[in-house]
């Protein structure tokens, strides 16, 4: 078997495949239901930053189980409803021509 910490970190492991296995959201509604409080939690944190609106019911359920993870419920739930911006990512031709201008600023000082 597994020990009681790896468990919990395997969860947290798991969100790295979301992306390119978007059925591992799956996995963490099957872990809402785990006996360990830690594998819970870690799949509520998991719901809030890869769940989408119809997994709502499934926050609402577990924390009628286990109202010591609430907070990390609220959370997801406020992460699910409203996501937080994430920045833009800068393509390579943005940041050249940022580069670009910083480079014509200092041969403007230079002359």
């Amino acid at each position: 078997g597994t020990t009681w910490y790896a468990r919990p970190e395997a969860v947290t492991q798991l969100e790295k495949y979301v992306k390119t296995k978007p059925k591992t959201i799956d996995l963490f509604i099957d872990f809402l239901d785990d006996e360990s409080r830690d594998v819970r939690r870690n799949a509520v944190r998991a719901l809030g930053h890869h769940g989408k609106k119809k997994h709502l019911p499934y926050l609402d359920e577990v924390v009628e189980r286990d109202p010591i993870i609430s907070r990390g419920v609220r959370t997801a739930k406020k992460n699910i409803i409203n996501p937080p911006k994430k920045p833009k990512k800068k393509g390579p031709e943005q940041e050249v021509e940022e580069l670009n201008k910083k480079l014509d600023d200092i041969r403007k000082i230079l002359k």
